[in-house]
């Protein structure tokens, strides 16, 4: 059960880091803008899709859904031409995930603020330091009562 826990831990906490880039590891991807949704995806929350023409390559972008944190993303339409920064799916499929969108001289999505937007919050810390601390309790509990019980003697 607390290597369980532990595993919950590490999930919650490196999680989220292993989805953090750094700058330089993105690429840019420029085009015309096909469509532009949000969809929910199951047990993965609402995400901003956008189908992009590359020089006749599409390109599917998403990211979380930030357009209430970010009024400006709701005015992207179809036909607008952007500029963006991209990274590859971590999982193989056929999207990108999108950290910086400009349209013209207008920053529509910064890196930074993808960052910003990207931490856990609050309430995961608080999950994964009480999965944690739980584990390490039944750990030494566990320990204690085998001694207690002589359970690992022949």
């Amino acid at each position: 059960m607390s290597i369980l826990l532990v595993g919950v831990y590490a999930a919650i906490i490196y999680g989220g880091k292993w989805e953090l880039r750094e700058k330089y590891e993105l690429y840019e991807v420029s085009g015309i803008v096909e469509s532009f949704n949000v969809e929910s995806v199951y047990r993965g929350g609402k995400k901003m899709m956008i189908q992009l023409n590359s020089h006749g390559l599409v390109h599917r972008l998403a990211q979380d859904d930030f357009t209430r944190s970010i009024p400006a993303l709701k005015t992207l339409q179809q036909g607008d031409e952007i500029n963006t920064l991209v990274a590859p799916d971590e999982l193989g499929r056929d999207l990108e995930w999108i950290w910086e969108i400009r349209r013209e001289d207008q920053t529509l999505l910064s890196y930074e603020q993808t960052l910003e937007l990207r931490k856990p919050n609050t309430l995961q810390w608080f999950i994964a330091i009480a999965a944690l601390l739980a584990a390490i309790g039944l750990l030494i509990a566990s320990i204690k009562l085998r001694i207690k019980y002589q359970a690992w003697t022949s």
